[in-house]
């Protein structure tokens, strides 16, 4: 269970958008993104883009509905180790609970869920019970607090995976990268030669999605398709 300061910064991250009616959207927590060809000039049309992560959402959910829950692990650890490549995100976490066992052990736990294996729950317990309040972040450490916030909001949802083997838990766990990838975008804090980042962030989920059902991935691809988020 996240602790409940963390929880605040999580709740004003993820409550933009209503989750859409169907059975992939159950217990999911809405995409905060937004039509591209608009950006420059700040006006957002949620509505259009919306129909694209509804889409998402009932796609994903096809191809991750007859993983075995190997492979489930792995696709759950996929998008937990992308959050966790922003080293800021690690950092963060680290300077908050005042020493690096918690944050080390955590990350152990991903890579054992990476080979298809369930990850002990207690090191992942213990990284979210590091706290703190979003109001007493400085400016400056706002993208490092809200990178660590997307990653403690990934692992929660791979833990409800865990234990109930529902697919929504996965797909909720996957928009935790969407919108991590969507705030990075939003301050140009993201790679400007990828083309489109939210975009490409969907099609890699499908894309890795199909690549579990037809085999395990090797232990070097746990970052494939995922370059953009290596900070």
């Amino acid at each position: 269970m996240i602790s409940g300061k963390s929880q605040k910064a999580i709740g004003k991250r993820l409550s933009f958008g209503a989750p859409p009616p169907g059975p992939a959207a159950a217990g999911s927590t809405g995409c905060r993104c937004r039509t591209f060809g608009d950006r420059a000039g700040g006006k957002f049309d949620y509505d259009i883009f919306m129909i694209d992560i509804d889409d998402h959402r009932r796609e994903l959910a096809k191809l991750l509905q007859p993983l075995p829950a190997a492979r489930g692990n792995i696709f759950g650890a996929w998008c937990c180790i992308a959050l966790a490549a922003n080293s800021e995100a690690l950092s963060f976490l680290e300077s908050q609970a005042g020493e690096k066992e918690a944050v080390q052990s955590a990350m152990a736990e991903l890579d054992r869920a990476w080979t298809g294996t369930d990850a002990r729950t207690t090191p992942l317990h213990a990284l979210q019970r590091i706290d703190w309040d979003p109001d007493d972040i400085e400016m400056k450490d706002e993208a490092s607090a809200q990178a660590a916030t997307d990653l403690l909001a990934a692992i929660n949802h791979y833990l409800r995976w865990q234990t109930g083997r529902e697919v929504v838990a996965l797909i909720a766990c996957a928009e935790c990268v969407v919108n991590a990838v969507d705030y990075l975008v939003s301050f140009e804090l993201i790679d400007a030669a990828t083309s489109d980042p939210v975009l490409h962030e969907l099609k890699a989920q499908r894309a890795f999605a199909r690549e579990l059902a037809a085999a395990t991935p090797r232990g070097g691809d746990r970052l494939k398709y995922r370059e953009q988020l290596v900070r």
